[in-house]
């Protein structure tokens, strides 16, 4: 079987194949949104011919039918040209997509390169930072897998050489990804971020802003896999990921005891944030009643869904996420890109964290007198960013972190308020939190 793929005039992109070696053809237009417009590469399982890759500009795609059918990996609507596409031939569920950033990204002017991977077969991704030694002066031309040695990906640059890079498979601590700037969102309107790092008696803690509805609490991730919380007061082992599955230990807060449980190791979760495969559950059980939590924990991920079994269930899947440089989800909503705003709604900014530029967008679904303000933790107004007449629609605003008199502002949580006045409908009002990392 030989395959071919490419883009129509039309900017729809394509992929042939060829059961003769080539003297005769078919050919499926995809027929994508108008973001994922070319073809630029294909990846073959090497077990298992009927599963197939394809880099489509913002996306990687996958078939397990020989490409009969088509869907979207958890990789999708990146802001970056996805132009390689690699195989690990001794574990073909790891996988790399390379590419470069767009132009009018934030960061296209940093380097001119961007690597994800995935050990999932395309289920989940992660952003790897920093993974060449200096930035090249131009972009990547090709990724290739190193055919005798597992892990191991040689990256071609315009004019920099062929680079060598080691992928370091996920390890049982990135169960819960610690590093400054990493935030999750449930259920749309709870979100933890990590702010701080503390060192207490000569041990280094990521503080959050809060935590299972609890402020300033305190985690670390010991070598040995268990991660420990510290509420300014006591330190206990929170989860053990290194746990056999039904072993269990006590935990205590100010407000309750419960007795922890390792129940899986191998949950599928699917919540707004994506599809997680290999997730850990854990059973929090009252010493009481009206207040059993259940939690999992996804690799490269941290927690993606906590259900609350009290007076009623109350479930709080991950809605969104900002993990050691990445975005979930990175699926995109075609029906909440392209129909008409039926609601007044402030979206959180992205990226946030960011350390440059951060994208606003609001969405109108009447005319009204828009006021977007940027104020500090203290309250203080910070910039103005609009104060006008709006139509209806949706509309995009940037940030570039400096105040009223162009003067960049120190790192740290700001707010964004937006205020949409209506005569007729009266005052509609609502804000987002920022994170400033410089």
């Amino acid at each position: 079987m030989v395959w071919a793929c490419g883009v129509s005039d039309a900017s729809n992109p394509w992929i042939a194949k060829s059961k003769d070696k080539g003297d005769s053809w078919e050919t499926t237009f995809l027929g994508l949104d108008k973001k994922d417009s070319v073809c630029y590469h294909i990846a073959i399982h090497p077990n298992n011919s009927a599963i197939i890759y394809l880099a489509v500009s913002e996306s990687i795609m996958k078939t397990t039918d020989g490409g009969t059918t088509w869907h979207y990996t958890g990789l999708r609507g990146q802001m970056a040209r996805l132009f390689g596409l690699a195989i690990d031939p001794f574990n073909p569920d790891h996988l790399w997509a390379a590419g470069a950033p767009h132009e009018n990204y934030f960061t296209w002017w940093m380097t001119p390169f961007i690597l994800y991977e995935s050990y999932d077969a395309g289920a989940t991704w992660r952003f790897v930072p920093k993974f060449l030694p200096h930035v090249p002066d131009q972009s990547i031309t090709a990724i290739k897998p190193d055919p005798n040695q597992q892990n191991i990906l040689y990256v071609a640059t315009k004019a920099d050489g062929v680079w060598r890079y080691q992928s370091t498979p996920p390890t049982l601590d990135s169960y819960f990804p610690l590093q400054v700037g990493n935030w999750w969102t449930f259920s749309k309107f709870l979100t933890e971020t990590i702010v701080d790092t503390i060192r207490v008696n000569d041990s280094l803690y990521f503080q959050f802003d809060q935590f299972r509805h609890s402020k300033n609490i305190l985690l670390r991730m010991t070598s040995d896999n268990k991660l420990l919380l510290n509420d300014k007061s006591t330190e206990q082992v929170w989860l053990d990921f290194a746990a056999n599955i039904g072993d269990s230990w006590k935990v205590k807060t100010p407000l309750a005891e419960w007795t922890v449980h390792l129940e899986s190791k191998s949950d599928t979760v699917i919540v707004p944030a994506g599809v997680f495969t290999h997730c850990y559950r854990f059973w929090f059980q009252f010493h009481g009643a009206d207040n059993d939590w259940v939690e999992w924990y996804a690799p490269g991920v941290g927690p993606v869904k906590r259900i609350l079994s009290g007076f009623a269930v109350i479930e709080y899947p991950l809605t969104s996420a900002f993990v050691n440089g990445f975005y979930l989800p990175t699926k995109i909503d075609e029906s909440q890109e392209f129909s008409k705003p039926d609601q007044f709604y402030l979206h959180p900014n992205y990226p946030n964290p960011f350390n440059a530029t951060t994208t606003i967008s609001f969405d109108l679904p009447h005319s009204s007198f828009v006021v977007l303000e940027i104020y500090n933790l203290m309250g203080k107004k910070v910039r103005t960013l609009v104060a006008d007449e709006k139509p209806a629609g949706h509309f995009e605003v940037r940030w570039d972190g400096t105040d009223e008199m162009n003067q960049d502002v120190a790192s740290g949580i700001y707010f964004c308020r937006l205020q949409a006045i209506k005569p007729s409908k009266g005052v509609v009002v609502q804000a987002q939190k920022l994170l400033l990392l410089r």
